[in-house]
């Protein structure tokens, strides 16, 4: 690993309160930890942006029965130009929301990140927003409380992760075309590939901020229903393949 991992922030321009309460996050750790802020793509101001051709609405409608909004579409290509200059640069790199504040263990975390013991391509520093899941301890820090685990299910936010040119690659494989949210997208490890795992306590917390993001549920008859249901079941059969047969325990 590199000495310093680079840190990036994705904000819209505009949120000057939330840039202003994390970077007081960072000042109040005990050492300087250098980070930038990543200019989100703010999809309601740019709802022609060229990265938003990658969306294919036909296939989302069919799987999920309602449409990303302009916003979502924004969240997913901030963290989706993120993991392409991931892969450019060819380093590892942390990826914070805005929304992120950090807690006790941070620094542990970041020193880890730069130590030999850091194994991982990928790692969740936010909380598990997720249910309950079957977990699998992969390491625990030296006279600490934090461990980082490998996780059977969903994550449900992307407030903060770790995450290697290795992963960022696999990510830009699966979204050639773009079909689920940022989190979603990542959460489908089986698709990906990815070995993703979780600090525990989480490194970051998401706070307790107005989301930028709204969601459409969207209205769904009988038919919307079932197809959606047919898409949930064959995301469940290919998740236990991998899990059981392909994903490295």
């Amino acid at each position: 690993m590199q000495e310093e991992t680079k840190i990036f922030i994705i904000s819209l321009k505009k949120s000057i309160n939330r840039r202003h309460l994390i970077s007081g996050n960072f000042n109040k750790l005990s050492e300087k930890i250098d980070y930038q802020f990543f200019d989100a793509i703010y999809g309601k101001e740019q709802p022609e942006h060229t990265l938003f051709k990658k969306y294919n609405s036909s296939k989302r409608y069919a799987r999920k029965g309602n449409y990303l909004n302009e916003s979502q579409l924004g969240c997913l290509a901030s963290h989706w130009l993120l993991w392409n200059k991931c892969v450019e640069l060819n380093e590892p790199m942390i990826i914070l929301e805005d929304d992120a504040i950090l807690k006790n263990n941070f620094i542990e975390v970041y020193h880890f990140i730069h130590s030999k013991n850091n194994i991982y391509e990928f790692f969740y520093l936010s909380q598990n927003n997720s249910k309950k899941q079957n977990s699998k301890l992969r390491y625990q820090f030296p006279n600490s409380k934090t461990n980082l685990s490998q996780f059977f299910g969903g994550w449900g936010n992307t407030t903060g992760y770790f995450i290697t040119p290795k992963a960022a690659y696999k990510l830009l494989n699966v979204t050639k075309e773009w079909i689920y949210e940022s989190d979603v997208t990542i959460d489908r490890y089986w698709e990906s590939g990815i070995d993703y795992c979780g600090i525990s306590p989480p490194a970051i917390m998401a706070g307790n901020f107005e989301s930028n993001i709204p969601i459409n549920k969207g209205k769904k008859n009988l038919l919307t229903k079932c197809r959606r249901e047919f898409y949930k079941l064959l995301d469940y059969f290919n998740k236990w393949i991998f899990d059981n047969f392909k994903r490295g325990l």
